[in-house]
């Protein structure tokens, strides 16, 4: 969601954008060859998906680019982020591979885990934030090849680079992440999603949606409940 914009996608290969203050459907996006979207992003000028070993890039004026197949480029991948003018894909063996896409050619191999990569975002000032199947999540730098730092847990364990590319390491679920998010300008906030069950906190719906506009597009109002602790919900 973005600027008062959401793009959603489903089993069917469609790709739809929805206006957040009419709650309709403003375009629609095929995939090539019928191929499942696994995961995508996007920005008010383009929407670029990872689809099995490709990358494709819509245009909003309709223009489609994709990337030629990249089966000996890299396993299976999982996930996609993107930060102009690079595509970062997470896979299956642990690596991000990150492709110019203005060349569509891989530019780097960054290690991240030992367990495949399974959720990534990319911040501001070219990090790379990646959670993997082991529950860890690694933190590498795109603009420098040299160690940066070396942080310590709450235990005082030290958290070491395994690579020179690798900023800090940590495990902070015992599952798979599925999920990982941080805040624009905040550089001390991460927000991290799988299927542990532990729950922070639960907030429903508790009032008509309200929308407004300001200078950032169209914004949607509602009031939150927060439910205790000894409520039970249906998942």
């Amino acid at each position: 969601m973005k600027r008062g914009l959401l793009l959603t996608g489903g089993g069917d290969k469609v790709m739809r954008l929805w206006s957040l203050g009419n709650y309709k459907c403003l375009e629609e996006y095929s995939t090539p060859d019928s191929t499942s979207v696994i995961d995508f992003n996007f920005d008010e000028y383009k929407i670029v998906g990872l689809l099995g070993t490709r990358i494709c890039i819509w245009r909003r004026d309709g223009a489609r680019s994709v990337f030629p197949p990249c089966e000996g480029t890299f396993s299976k991948g999982l996930c996609m982020q993107y930060l102009d003018p690079e595509a970062m894909v997470g896979c299956e063996d642990g690596t991000v591979r990150v492709f110019d896409m203005y060349s569509k050619k891989c530019s780097r191999i960054i290690r991240m885990h030992t367990g495949s990569v399974t959720c990534l975002c990319v911040s501001d000032d070219q990090l790379v934030l990646s959670g993997s199947s082991l529950g860890n999540v690694s933190i590498s730098s795109l603009s420098s090849d040299q160690q940066v730092s070396k942080l310590r847990t709450r235990d005082s364990t030290v958290t070491f680079c395994r690579t020179i590319r690798i900023l800090w390491e940590n495990r902070v679920s015992p599952n798979v992440l599925y999920s990982l998010q941080h805040l624009r300008n905040d550089s001390s906030t991460l927000v991290v999603g799988g299927i542990d069950g532990e729950v922070v906190s639960r907030i429903v719906l508790a009032g008509s949606i309200s929308s407004s506009r300001d200078k950032n597009g169209i914004v949607a109002r509602t009031r939150g409940a927060r439910l205790a602790e000894d409520v039970h919900t249906l998942r």
